[in-house]
Formats: structure tokens, sequence, C-alpha cells
């Protein structure tokens, strides 16, 4: 059976979530601190990278729980987290930024 490098690490899907939610938080509250335009817009690109790699990283998250959660859960509660993940993908990265309270104007 193969292994994966890193198992039993502490590397998970949801801690990464939760680095990249940390480090956007961070990222937008230095945003609004900043005063000059040069250094906003290099800010912005950066939240911008910063939410599409949590989009993609929730996604993982959400994908590898329905995965785990087939064998155990009845039909509306694999219902419900499908729906979650296509609610998360439909939201897309503008969701994300509104979530941390900006919004998709470059």
């Amino acid at each position: 059976m193969a292994q994966w490098m890193g198992q039993f690490s502490g590397k998970t899907h949801a801690s990464k979530v939760a680095a990249l939610e940390a480090s956007l938080c961070t990222a937008v509250k230095s945003l609004a601190r900043l005063e000059s335009d040069r250094d906003q817009a290099r800010i912005v690109k950066a939240v911008h990278a910063l939410a599409q790699r949590l989009l993609s990283a929730r996604l993982h998250l959400m994908k590898s729980r329905v995965v785990a959660a087939t064998e155990r859960l009845d039909g509306p509660k694999m219902d419900a987290l499908k729906a979650r993940e296509a609610f998360a993908r439909e939201a897309g990265v503008d969701g994300i930024l509104v979530e941390f309270g900006l919004d998709n104007r470059p």
C-alpha cells in the first residue's frame, strides 16, 4: 500500500485552509492601513492570489470530506455536503473576497 509522505504530520486540508484564512485576514488588514496607491495595487494582487489559493484549498477539503463520508452518511447529509461544495465553487474568489470584507474591484 502506498503511503503519503505527509501522513501523520498534522498537515491536513483543514490546517491548510486555516493557515490560508489567517494569511488572507492579515493581508486584508494590511491593505486597509496602506495609503500609497502603488503599494495598494501590489497588495490587492496578493490578496486575489491568496483568495484563489483559499478557494482551491476549501474545495479540496470539501471533496475529501465527501469522499470520506460516502460510506457513513445517508442521502440528505451527503446532498448537504455536495451542496456546500457547489455553493463554494459557484461563489468563487468573489465570494471569498466578500467574506473577508472586500469586493472584487481591482
